[in-house]
């Protein structure tokens, strides 16, 4: 399994592809917790149990923001803002997932 992983590590470096676009490979949900478990456990608490936001914290309702720079915020926080770094709490694939779930239809949730 390993050996597989890092030849497909590698041949998306040497494809100048990154691991990012190919969310194929990060989707092992059996060693990871999904996104809406992620979201309320995590997220929720800040956000609004629907996205809705609080006061100064943004609602994720309406976001423009593509899955890119939504996963690079979840990932490495905002400077100054109350939005910390989750890359040392969340794995990848945990971010992946929770951002897919916020970037899902909101009238499901």
């Amino acid at each position: 399994m390993f050996r597989s992983l890092a030849f497909l590590n590698l041949f998306f470096l040497l494809s100048g592809e990154s691991l990012i676009a190919s969310r194929f490979f990060l989707q092992d949900k059996s060693q990871s917790k999904s996104g809406p478990t992620v979201y309320h456990g995590h997220c929720a608490r800040c956000h609004g149990r629907k996205g809705e936001g609080s006061g100064t914290v943004t609602g994720l309702r309406e976001t423009s923001l593509s899955q890119e720079k939504m996963i690079l915020i979840v990932r490495n926080g905002i400077p100054e803002t109350t939005m910390s770094s989750w890359k040392d709490r969340l794995t990848e694939i945990e971010i992946r997932n929770v951002v897919d779930f916020i970037l899902s239809d909101w009238s499901e949730k």
